[in-house]
Formats: structure tokens, C-alpha cells, sequence
């Protein structure tokens, strides 16, 4: 009897032991989608209603061609008027196009970097814990670079669909919100090279070239597309 009692006993505080890690064990990490349409409204931090972009936006990657393209529709603080925007980024080709609101005409660059995924930082971020944003209960996973670069990524507990993301560099930092987000590739015609970037001699369509980036470039890719995001919202 002792010993079945013993036994009893610690397969039961074997069992608490379970129970108790498994309360607090971190959540599984959220899996963003790369391609995806969304409404997005960017912010400065506590300056919420300052709102620095307001509209939809479409994002749509091909890592394994190396190509990206951007497209916005929407407000700015600095454009109060409906602006459009499209970036095509061919990074396999060194190559991007870009139609502003501030240029009606094309503009044709060379790139000289990895391509960077959104999310690429997601995946070394380390979760901090629940939040509480818009009254929502939220689960936080932050990335710190040794550049001074912070990201946290936002997203309700259990769903691989982005709330938001906190980002701060150089002493700014600004609030991304997403609405209605739709994941999924848009038609293929949107990798076409844009009318006003078209010339003569080049093909409608852009030739898909593979290429392969290796981690390490691929997270600097990605620090420094937020670097740039936060640079361009102020």
C-alpha cells in the first residue's frame, strides 16, 4: 500500500509539474503571411491622432525569384489628397521601379541589397508577455538590434494574422495598425513592369531570375527596411 501511495503521490506531482509548465509556457510564434492586401494606418507613438499614413495597401512577395511589389493608396500626412504609390522591387536583378506621389514619373534604381522579408525579425523576436492595445489582449514579441533598432510584432492570441507593430530607431517611432487583412497572392500580372517604366527595348513582363539570401543578409535586410520605414513616416 505504502508504495502504491508513493507512487500515487508522484505521478500526481508529476503531473501538477506538467500542468504548471504548460500554463507557463511562452506561445507557439505567429506565422505571418508575406503576401497580403490590408488597410494600414501608421502613427506616431502617443500621437494618435496625428496619424502619419492612412489607406490600403498591398503587399505581395516572391522570395524564391527575388521579387517584391508595393502598392498604396491612401492619405499622408504631408499629402492630405488621395496619393498612389507602386514599387516594384526586383531584387534578383538589382532593379527597382518606383511611381510616388511626389513624381508621376518612373523611377529606375539599382538595389544593392538582400531582399527583406516583413516578417524576417518575427522569427528571432523573443515574446515579452501579453498586452493590451484598443482594449485588445494581445501577445508581444519584441526584436532588439544592436543598432539601436527595436520592433515589437502584435498579434491576437493563436492567429498567424498581424495586429500591429511597434518600431523605433534613431529616437522615433511610429505604430502600424492593420484592418481587414487578407493574405494571399494577387494576380500574377502584378509583377509587370509599370506602364511609365516601360521602354522600348525592355519585356512587359519581368523575367523571374532565382535567387537564394542567406539568413544573416536577410535579417540585415530587414533591420534596415524598418530602419527606412520609421525615416520615411517623419
Amino acid at each position: 500500500k505504502n508504495k502504491m501511495a508513493r507512487t500515487y503521490l508522484y505521478l500526481l506531482a508529476l503531473s501538477a509539474a506538467f500542468l504548471a509548465a504548460e500554463v507557463t509556457a511562452d506561445p507557439e510564434k505567429p506565422k505571418f503571411p508575406e503576401s497580403f492586401k490590408t488597410r494600414l494606418s501608421v502613427s506616431e507613438t502617443g500621437q494618435k491622432e496625428a496619424a502619419l499614413a492612412d489607406g490600403e495597401t498591398a503587399r505581395t512577395y516572391n522570395p524564391t525569384k527575388g521579387m517584391e511589389v508595393q502598392i498604396f493608396q491612401g492619405h499622408t500626412s504631408t499629402k492630405p489628397e488621395q496619393v498612389f504609390s507602386v514599387r516594384l522591387e526586383l531584387y534578383a536583378q538589382n532593379i527597382s521601379y518606383r511611381i510616388g506621389p511626389e513624381n508621376r514619373t518612373c523611377i529606375k534604381e539599382k538595389v544593392h541589397t538582400a531582399m527583406p522579408l516583413q516578417w524576417a525579425l518575427l522569427k528571432e523576436a523573443n515574446y515579452i508577455g501579453e498586452r493590451t492595445v484598443r482594449l485588445f489582449k494581445l501577445d508581444a514579441w519584441e526584436y532588439n538590434s544592436s543598432s539601436g533598432l527595436h520592433v515589437t510584432f502584435y498579434n491576437e492570441p493563436h492567429q498567424d494574422i498581424p495586429f500591429g507593430v511597434h518600431a523605433i530607431s534613431n529616437e522615433r517611432a511610429v505604430v502600424v495598425e492593420y484592418f481587414g487583412f487578407v493574405p494571399g497572392t494577387p494576380n500574377p500580372s502584378i509583377y509587370q513592369v509599370p506602364t511609365k517604366c516601360r521602354k522600348t527595348s525592355e519585356s512587359q513582363v519581368v523575367e523571374e531570375i532565382s535567387t537564394e539570401v542567406t539568413t544573416p543578409e536577410m535579417i540585415k535586410a530587414s533591420e534596415q527596411y524598418w530602419i527606412d520605414f520609421v525615416a520615411r513616416m517623419h
